[in-house]
């Protein structure tokens, strides 16, 4: 007989919300991060269950990889809080499996950051045509089949 962990449960909006607000309590209590989906719930869980994240138990496993503080940085809400942890863990694995085109842009500064995790980040977001965007929301580079519109989702 096994024991079924608490963490043994499908990744939903209110199991997903609840676990992440235990999880980054601190960081959220000190305004780090804003416990928020900016109404992409969905559209993030589909990216967590197409990354192989079923279970609070799978996401628990993956970021205990690293100190929290690491995924938290360069995270605004739990929307760009998760897609660091899928970058960060794998981000081949993200853009092949998960992305589907769900944003199509990151700014530099951002970049630069998951540089320092990812050394060949660039030629990855090159490989995907994701648009390159300088702090002010200058185009830097542009992908072939997408056109930049400032109001299109950025990653975090």
């Amino acid at each position: 007989m096994t024991v079924r962990s608490e963490l043994d449960i499908d990744i939903n909006t209110t199991s997903l919300n609840n676990f992440l607000s235990h999880v980054f309590k601190d960081y959220i209590e000190s305004n780090q991060l804003e416990p928020d989906f900016k109404k992409s719930d969905k559209k993030i869980i589909g990216e967590l269950n197409s990354f192989g994240l079923k279970t609070l138990s799978d996401l628990n496993n993956l970021i205990t990889k690293h100190e929290l503080g690491l995924y938290v940085e360069q995270s605004q809400n739990f929307i760009g809080l998760l897609r660091n942890i899928m970058l960060i863990i794998d981000s081949e694995k993200y853009f092949k499996r998960a992305w589907k085109k769900n944003w199509n842009w990151m700014e530099t500064s951002y970049v630069k950051f998951l540089k320092t995790k990812i050394p060949n980040i660039e030629q990855i977001l090159e490989k995907y045509k994701v648009d390159l965007v300088d702090d002010d929301g200058l185009l830097i580079s542009f992908g072939e089949d997408d056109e930049y519109n400032e109001d299109d989702e950025e990653i975090a």
